[in-house]
């Protein structure tokens, strides 16, 4: 599967940088992967593939990689769960040789400023339109804590490695393979509202479908519901 996987992006990955960008791509494509049925081989067949090109011959941009794969799947564990992202990783990390390994970790914040930095995050990409539904939550405070503390103020909301664009972008490509139109739907909305054209949230929304469509699972594209957030 693993030898498949480097085909594809062998055959593609090329063009995923040109509809993409070169520094977006895999963040879709690790997400997607990760998502579905190709978690155990996903960031080591990614990390493989785009250390054959010239782009990372060095050792700096090989770090700077490893870094950005590594963020997707620290933050894709509130998106996915920790089993797949966990297999990924380790998938990543059999790859990777001991100098281009990163060992620094994020800034440390206050539980206030955490909260306060994820509670920005929140306004910016839902801009009131969840407020009912976090309204309804409020009886659940462990949920919440775990969404809103943890979730969006701790990982979501850091930038020090991904920018919170960058990781709408993989969280969106996460969601499109999940097939859940009322959560997409709010994170395009989301992006549009972070200043990404709708040209690019097209492209990435195309390029999930494609991965989804190449492990073989049924993506949909996002719906209109009266309910999204």
């Amino acid at each position: 599967m693993a030898t498949e996987l480097i085909d594809f992006l062998q055959h593609n990955g090329r063009s995923f940088a040109e509809r993409l960008g070169k520094d977006r791509w895999y963040l879709v494509v690790l997400s997607a992967l990760t998502t579905g049925n190709h978690f155990a081989i996903a960031g080591g067949a990614i990390f493989k593939y785009a250390t054959s090109q010239l782009e990372y011959a060095s050792r700096e941009q090989r770090q700077y990689l490893v870094e950005r794969l590594r963020e997707v799947l620290t933050k894709s564990i509130f998106v996915i769960g920790i089993p797949k992202s966990l297999e990924s990783m380790i998938s990543l990390a059999k790859e990777i040789d001991d100098v281009d390994i990163d060992n620094s970790i994020r800034s440390r914040l206050s539980p206030e400023e955490t909260k306060a930095r994820g509670d920005k995050l929140n306004d910016r990409i839902y801009q009131g339109e969840a407020d009912a539904v976090f309204r309804l939550l409020e009886p659940h405070p462990d949920f919440m804590f775990a969404m809103m503390d943890i979730g969006y103020g701790m990982f979501f909301s850091d930038d020090s490695v991904l920018t919170n664009v960058e990781s709408e972008i993989a969280l969106l490509a996460s969601l499109v393979v999940q097939n859940t139109p009322i959560e997409i739907d709010s994170h395009t909305k989301g992006l549009s509202r972070q200043g990404l054209d709708y040209s690019i949230i097209d492209q990435i929304m195309a390029v999930s479908e494609e991965m989804a469509a190449y492990m073989r699972l049924n993506a949909r594209k996002s719906l209109e519901y009266s309910t999204a957030l």
